[in-house]
């Protein structure tokens, strides 16, 4: 009698072959997500796991900076400890401060989606100057790209 292997083989999609490789030629990643229900968005969660399970999977090792956005007066905080737990686990480099949580982002933003709060910007712009040092100093490497996911 043979025996059958109790954990399935799992194939990710071929669409996230792309994505797989511009993630590894890049030198950072930038996550930008809102938040639902206190929690992950669960499209962005699927092509995380997804890119996860590839062979040599992309986040091990890669500079990560989280941001959030929503229409509650928090900003996605409780996203962004979720999200830190997923790339934990995925042996990634998160960069934690500075933070970047735009609260109420439904008043920050203009018709044509570009953001518009000025308190916004300037941490968005301090969290990218950081995060270019943090790179530096995880890489020790010139850059070729940040890709945002």
């Amino acid at each position: 009698m043979r025996s059958r292997s109790t954990t399935p083989t799992i194939r990710p999609p071929l669409v996230s072959r792309p994505a797989c490789r511009r993630i590894r030629k890049a030198d950072g990643l930038i996550v930008v997500s809102p938040e639902y229900n206190y929690g992950l968005p669960g499209g962005l969660k699927n092509a995380i796991d997804w890119l996860s399970r590839l062979e040599n999977q992309p986040f091990k090792d890669k500079p990560i900076a989280i941001q959030s956005a929503t229409g509650g007066p928090l900003g996605g905080s409780r996203v962004q400890y979720q999200w830190r737990q997923v790339f934990v686990f995925l042996d990634a480099h998160v960069m934690t401060r500075p933070e970047v949580f735009a609260g109420l982002a439904q008043n920050k933003f203009d018709d044509k989606l570009e953001l518009m709060d000025q308190p916004t910007i300037d941490f968005v712009k301090m969290q990218l100057a950081a995060f270019e040092k943090y790179m530096r100093e995880k890489l020790a490497c010139s850059f070729t790209a940040v890709v945002q996911l």
